[in-house]
């Protein structure tokens, strides 16, 4: 099986990318000045909206710190205590939450601390900071600072401190409870093998400081002792010593930690070629299954095929995982028999391919490729620890490599942090600069159909936008409308007509420039002679243990192999795309044929999820709620 990696294979599908940037510098200051006036709760709920929208579409982590400090500083502001943990402790475990936010939001509230007069509330807001703080790295300074905040208020405050004997008083001896005061419990208790051992080591412990200066004991915090003691690390002791206060307040027993459960790794590394094979061995199918009326198979038959024609070396229960992930859905017949078939939007994505680059063709227009490919060129073998690499994007056709279009960017992003992919500033800034100055009058530029390349040129507003933003956005269409009309009455407007005012930024800039788009399907490579053409410059450079060797060089040995692809090269990769668009185009009849035998038993809601009709070309609406 192949094992190249290309960037868009491990992107999240159908994510827009938006600029949240001036919205944040625009809106912040307005509902801040509500917030001010007593509009707390309204500044608080704009807010808390345009935080979320920012986590799902956008990858600047800024954007999203600006909105948190502003949360935070607003109920500080107020005076509301409760509702300032509260959201803190929400804000930071929310899903995909930058943690540069994270750190910004800790960092301000920090400074809250010697700004609280009331001790009770300064004291609740450090408890909260090192519960968000505990064991994560990018906040261990964060964490030594708040230690060392809550030491100096303990050494100020003398009436919290306990009465002990001084340091230098070695004659006093320790007052330790009388064994007649301790309340023995009515009920034997049952003990457990980690109960035993930490009872092991309070003996030990104990057992131990008979030869040892007891004076010590008085500069160690009562939880570093208690981990000594019973070899309970100290972080955990913290998390009981939490736990410990809702237990005294609701009068509710300890909760059980959590068993740890370790996700089980997908050992079949596959890619995007692989499971365009994958759909090729269910496609020929289709056309046995209609030319030569035979059995659809089961899955466990379809695994045989598979695992005879491409070597894979899958389970069924793999193979099913990645069947579902190519879009296609288990249906029956009228024969009361399965048939895998695919969604509309897969479908609908090929054929508009399809239809459009042959409109192209017979027009004459030139087609060029273009997409980019990451190249890990870190030394170490250990991919925990990788994190060196290039991202390089080029196009190309059946000419050979566009001139002076090649760019590579340097990345050092750890393996596993982020996705390898170009930011939507960078793919547009190559557009402008090195691509589009070279193109051919009236070229047809064909993109990877990913999340920041479907950035709108001029997103509709959304159901929580101001008033005058919806007016304008439907006065800019000449679309029909009233003054005197509520959000909700102008918000369905625009929700009739956006779809047909949708424009992408990148199909902007090359429109003007008298240039098209098109977009390949998802997960169809084999459409896209580049790939093929990566695969052969990868066999040029030959194992990644040779071009790691290149150090610095790495670029120009990378720009001469791309260099060494003549044109001969590139022609027999889009031929090659070619007969692959003829062989999808003469199985389409078939599939439509095969869908009219499907028996009628699932309702038109169930066949397709709402996502599938509202995306489309990779495509999502950004008023979509999360889930």
């Amino acid at each position: 099986m192949c094992t190249d990696t290309d960037t868009d294979s491990e992107r999240p599908p159908n994510r827009i990318e938006i600029d949240f940037r001036s919205t944040c510098y625009e809106k912040i200051p307005l509902w801040k000045s509500w917030a001010a006036k007593g509009r707390v709760q309204e500044a608080i709920n704009q807010l808390l909206f345009l935080e979320k929208q920012t986590r799902a579409h956008t990858s600047v982590p800024d954007v999203t710190a600006r909105i948190l400090v502003a949360i935070v500083q607003i109920y500080f502001e107020a005076k509301n205590w409760l509702a300032l943990n509260e959201q803190i402790l929400v804000l930071a475990r929310k899903r995909s939450q930058p943690k540069e936010a994270v750190l910004k939001m800790v960092q301000e509230c920090i400074t809250f601390v010697d700004k609280i007069p009331d001790k009770a509330n300064k004291m609740k807001l450090i408890e909260t900071l090192s519960f968000v703080t505990e064991g994560k790295a990018y906040l261990k300074e964060e964490t030594a600072l708040l230690i060392r905040i809550l030491n100096k208020i303990n050494n100020e405050d003398e009436q919290n401190q306990i009465e002990t004997p001084s340091v230098s008083d070695r004659s006093v001896p320790l007052n330790f409870m009388d064994p007649a005061d301790i309340e023995i419990p009515k009920k034997r208790k049952i003990l457990d093998r980690h109960s035993k051992e930490i009872l092991f080591n309070l003996h030990k412990y104990f057992n131990g400081l008979k030869n040892k200066d007891m004076s010590s004991i008085y500069q160690t915090s009562a939880a570093k002792l208690t981990s000594d003691a019973t070899g309970v690390p100290f972080s955990s002791v913290k998390k009981v010593i939490f736990e410990s206060k809702r237990v005294l307040e609701e009068g509710k027993p300890f909760t059980s930690s959590k068993k740890l459960l370790v996700a089980r790794k997908n050992k079949v590394n596959i890619n995007d070629f692989d499971r365009a094979a994958i759909r090729q061995v269910i496609i020929d199918y289709y056309y046995e299954y209609y030319n030569e009326d035979k059995d659809f198979p089961i899955m466990t038959t379809l695994h045989e095929s598979v695992k005879k024609k491409l070597n894979y070396p899958g389970s069924v229960a793999t193979l099913r995982r990645e069947v579902t992930r190519l879009g296609f859905q288990w249906k029956m017949t009228e024969g009361n028999s399965g048939i895998l078939v695919e969604k509309h939007k897969i479908r609908f994505q090929r054929i508009n391919f399809l239809t459009k680059i042959a409109e192209y063709r017979s027009q004459g227009r030139p087609i060029v490729f273009a997409s980019e490919v990451y190249m890990d060129t870190s030394i170490s073998s250990n991919p925990s620890t990788r994190g060196n690499g290039l991202i390089i994007v080029h196009a190309g056709g059946s000419e050979g490599f566009v001139p002076n279009a090649l760019a590579m960017f340097e990345t050092n992003d750890p393996v596993g942090t982020r996705p390898h992919y170009l930011s939507t500033e960078d793919f547009i800034k190559w557009i402008e600069n090195d691509l589009m100055p070279n193109l051919k009058p009236k070229s047809v530029v064909v993109i990877d159909n990913v999340f920041y390349q479907n950035i709108l040129e001029h997103p509709a507003p959304g159901p929580h936008a101001c008033k005058q933003e919806m007016l304008d956005w439907l006065d800019f269409r000449n679309i029909v409308h009233s003054s005197s009309m509520l959000k909700p009455q102008l918000y369905q407007l625009i929700l009739e007509h956006k779809k047909n005012f949708k424009e992408f930024k990148i199909d902007y800039i090359l429109r003007k420039n008298n240039h098209s788009v098109l977009r390949l399907p998802q997960y169809h490579p084999e459409l896209n002679p580049f790939k093929k053409t990566w695969l052969i410059i990868k066999q040029k450079m030959g194992k990644r243990t040779e071009w790691c060797k290149q150090g610095k060089n790495i670029t120009k040995f990378v720009k001469s192999k791309i260099n060494s692809i003549d044109v001969q090269e590139w022609k027999s990769a889009c031929d090659q795309a070619v007969r692959e668009e003829r062989k999808y185009i003469g199985h389409e009849a078939a599939i439509d044929a095969l869908t009219e035998r499907l028996e009628k038993k699932v309702c038109d809601s169930s066949e397709e999820s709402d996502a599938d009709n509202d995306i489309i070309m990779g495509e999502a609406e950004s008023d979509v709620e999360e889930t």
